[in-house]
C-alpha cells in the first residue's frame, strides 16, 4: 500500500489502514530495541528481529511516515547496528538498506550497496540479468525475485542513469521467470508488477 502511493499519491481509503498498521510496526521495533539493549546491558547474548525492524526503516522511509521520539532513535539504533555488521547483510536486506540509507541522505553507504548488488549480478544471452548466489537468502516465499526487485528499486533510487543497462536487463529476468514458470505467489506478484510501473509512466 505503501509503495502505491509513492508511485500514485496518497490513498484516501488506504490512509487510516496504514497508519494502524504503521503504529504497530512502530511499537514493535521499539520493543525489540528496548529488549536487546537490556539484555546487552545484562550480558545476554541478544538478537533483534530484523526482519521486522528492516521492512519498518523501509516502509517509513518511502512514505515518509512520522516517527514519535521513541520510533526515530529505535531506527537509529537498528541503523547503526546494520552499518557496523553490515558484512552479514545478504542481497535482499542489502538492497532494503541501500533505499533507507539514501532517503535518508545517506548516499554514499547506499552507493557502496548498490555497487555490490551490481557486483553479484550475472548475465546470459537469454535470461538477463540476475542473481544466482545463496546470499539473496531463503524463506517460506522464493526470495529471489524479491531480491531483484529490491535491488532494482535501489539502482533506480541512487543511479538510474548510471545502472540503466543492468536495471533494464534485470526487468528482462523478470520477465522470464513469468514466461519460464510464472510468479509464483501474489507476493511476487506484486514486487514484479512493482519493478515495471515503479517510475514509468
Amino acid at each position: 500500500l505503501v509503495r502505491l502511493n509513492a508511485m500514485i499519491g496518497e490513498q484516501a481509503a488506504t490512509k487510516t489502514m496504514i497508519a494502524k498498521a504503521m503504529k504497530y510496526l512502530g511499537t514493535k521495533v521499539v520493543e525489540d530495541v528496548e529488549r536487546a539493549k537490556k539484555w546487552r546491558k545484562e550480558g545476554t547474548p541478544y538478537t533483534i528481529n530484523w526482519d521486522n525492524a528492516v521492512h519498518y526503516l523501509y516502509i517509513s522511509a518511502l512514505s515518509g511516515w512520522r516517527q514519535t521520539s521513541a520510533e526515530a532513535a529505535a531506527t537509529d539504533f537498528v541503523l547503526d547496528e546494520v552499518k557496523k555488521n553490515n558484512t552479514g547483510l545478504n542481497l535482499y536486506y542489502k538492497a532494503i538498506m541501500a533505499v533507507v540509507l539514501a532517503k535518508r541522505g545517506e548516499t554514499k553507504l547506499a552507493g557502496e550497496y548498490v555497487r555490490s548488488l551490481d557486483e553479484y549480478t550475472v548475465e546470459t544471452e537469454e535470461m538477463g540479468r540476475y542473481y544466482d548466489s545463496p546470499r539473496t537468502g531463503y524463506s517460506w516465499f522464493d526470495y529471489s525475485i524479491p531480491t531483484q526487485v529490491r535491488a532494482i528499486e535501489a539502482m533506480k533510487l541512487i543511479d538510474a542513469q548510471g545502472y540503466a543497462g543492468t536495471i533494464e536487463e534485470m526487468k528482462r529476468w523478470l520477465l522470464m521467470q513469468k514466461r519460464v514458470q510464472g510468479w509464483n505467489t501474489p507476493f511476487n506478484n506484486v514486487n514484479a508488477v512493482y519493478a515495471f510501473l515503479e517510475g514509468n509512466t
